[in-house]
């Protein structure tokens, strides 16, 4: 019997920015973000979350998260609010 080409959904939440400098935000006036925490809750209630660089592509963190809980690239399905994530998105075009 052939697996179902999704096995995992995964929702994605963009919780907050943190600025490059331990979170100080005087440290070189930077006004924007370098870095955002996004959590992830799966369909087994489990929380995960990640600290990336806005530029980060979703398929990297797929990949890494797939490794992390031993499961298939293709097994996992990203959303936000509803929309499947693609690979080639960011957080920066997710906000």
């Amino acid at each position: 019997m052939k697996a179902s080409i999704c096995d995992r959904i995964m929702t994605l939440v963009l919780v907050r920015a943190n600025s490059g400098a331990a979170g100080n935000a005087n440290a070189g006036g930077d006004l924007n973000a370098e870095y955002i925490t996004l959590k992830f809750f799966g369909e087994d209630e489990r929380e995960t979350h990640f600290r990336l660089k806005y530029e980060t592509r979703m398929g990297n963190v797929k990949k890494f998260y797939a490794n992390r809980i031993g499961v298939p690239v293709a097994s996992l399905r990203f959303l936000h609010y509803g929309y499947i994530i693609d690979d080639e998105d960011t957080p920066r075009n997710l906000e």
